[in-house]
């Protein structure tokens, strides 16, 4: 499901999709868009918010729900 959400969302054929991911911690949100948007002007790197506990808000158009953890599991992030 993740893979939808990364490969091509835009229509481009190239660049990178680099995942943030919170790490389970609802605290982490802050840092997470300040790196996001250190990276958001780069026109190869598309960053997505992986957020397993962090609640997103709805201007968070980049931001993926990972509540049940397999992402963070497939990707080992703890």
């Amino acid at each position: 499901m993740l893979f939808q959400h990364i490969y091509n969302s835009d229509g481009r054929t190239f660049g990178w999709a680099l995942l943030v991911f919170d790490g389970r911690q609802r605290n982490a949100l802050p840092d997470l868009r300040r790196a996001v948007d250190e990276v958001g002007g780069w026109g190869l790197v598309r960053p997505r918010l992986v957020l397993g506990a962090a609640v997103a808000e709805v201007a968070d158009t980049l931001a993926l729900s990972d509540l049940d953890g397999e992402a963070h599991a497939a990707y080992e992030v703890g």
